[in-house]
């Protein structure tokens, strides 16, 4: 039941696409000059945390994660 009200759903929508796209007409778009980055985060979006702090947290998220995939494995082993 769920199954079928999802495919009616489905294709009321790529009917509701379909004539829209039907009625859109194309637009040339050109790139414009760089934007200098605004705001008060500093000069840079990397200015937000410490590179040291990054990679260290980096590093520990990826040695937690191989911990727990090599205890999955020896539990699947038993």
């Amino acid at each position: 039941m769920i199954a079928r009200f999802v495919i009616v759903a489905l294709s009321l929508m790529c009917i509701v696409i379909d004539a829209q796209a039907a009625r859109a007409t194309a637009e040339d778009v050109s790139a414009g000059p760089e934007q200098p980055l605004s705001g008060g985060l500093g000069a840079s979006g990397f200015d937000l945390v410490p590179l040291p702090v990054f990679w260290s947290v980096l590093a520990l998220t990826v040695i937690v994660l191989l911990a727990l995939v090599v205890r999955l494995m020896k539990r699947e082993a038993l």
